[in-house]
C-alpha cells in the first residue's frame, strides 16, 4: 500500500508531520503540492526538507514557536496531544486520507497514544488514517471485507485485535490462512503473517483490527 501515491487526489490527502520520526528521510517521498500539517516540532522537519506547511499546530514545548502565519498555539496543559489536534483539524477540513508521518518508536506512551488515533476515526465513513515511518505502515479496519495489495516494501503483516476481540476473522491469500477464527486482544497469534498472493483478503465480522505492514530494519 503506497501512501505516497503521486496519482492520488491532492485535495483529499493531508500529511501530518509529527515531532518524532525514525528514518526522517521518508519525508522526501511526500509528493509536491500535498497539504502539510505540522504537529509541534514537526515544523522543524518540514523546514529541513523544504516543505512549506499549510498549518502548524502545537504547544511548542519541544521547540521554539515558528515564525509562520498559519500557526495555532495550543495550551501546554490540555486533554489531547498535538498530533491528535492536527488529526482533528485535518478531518474538520474534509480530508479523506490522512497520513501521519512518524509518531512510532521513542516514548511508548506517545506510540500507544498515536496508535489510538487510528481508532478515533476508524468508523467514520470516507476517512482513512495511516501512521507511517521508515519501517512500518499501520492502519485500522472495522467490520467488513477488504483487500491488501502485496507490497514489496513490506515482508510482514501483523494483525492485532484492538479494544476487544475480533469475531470471525477470515484470511485468504496469506501464508497462514484462518477461517472464522476469534482473535483475542491478549494474544500474538496475528503477528508476522505474510502475503503469498497479489492480494490478501480479510473479513472481520465484528471488532477493530489493527493492521501493521512492516519489514526488518
Amino acid at each position: 500500500m503506497n501512501v505516497f501515491d503521486r496519482k492520488d487526489n491532492t485535495k483529499k490527502t493531508a500529511y501530518i508531520i509529527t515531532s518524532y520520526i525514525e528514518g526522517e528521510e521518508i519525508l522526501s517521498r511526500i509528493p509536491e503540492g500535498r497539504y502539510i500539517i505540522c504537529a509541534d516540532k514537526g515544523w522543524k522537519y518540514a523546514e529541513k526538507y523544504n516543505f512549506k506547511p499549510d498549518m502548524i499546530i502545537g504547544d511548542f514545548d519541544s521547540s521554539e514557536k515558528p515564525d509562520f502565519e498559519n500557526t495555532v498555539i495550543l495550551p501546554a496543559e490540555k486533554d489531547i496531544t498535538d498530533s491528535e489536534a492536527a488529526l482533528d483539524y485535518a478531518v474538520s477540513k474534509g480530508f479523506q486520507r490522512i497520513v501521519i508521518i512518524g509518531g512510532l518508536g521513542g516514548r511508548l506512551d506517545h506510540t500507544m497514544g498515536n496508535i489510538s488515533l487510528l481508532a478515533k476515526y476508524c468508523d467514520t465513513p470516507g476517512v482513512e488514517v495511516f501512521i507511517k515511518d521508515y519501517q512500518n505502515l499501520a492502519f485500522m479496519k472495522s467490520a467488513g471485507t477488504f483487500r491488501i495489495a502485496n507490497d514489496e516494501e513490506y515482508k510482514y503483516i501483523g494483525l492485532i485485535s484492538y479494544g476487544g476481540n475480533i469475531n470471525s476473522l477470515t484470511l485468504k491469500g496469506f501464508k497462514y490462512e484462518i477461517e472464522n477464527r476469534t482473535l483475542t486482544d491478549d494474544t500474538t497469534l496475528g503477528v508476522s503473517n505474510e502475503l503469498v498472493s497479489d492480494y490478501g483478503e480479510i473479513t472481520v465480522k465484528a471488532g477493530r483490527l489493527l493492521i501493521v505492514m512492516t519489514r526488518d530494519k
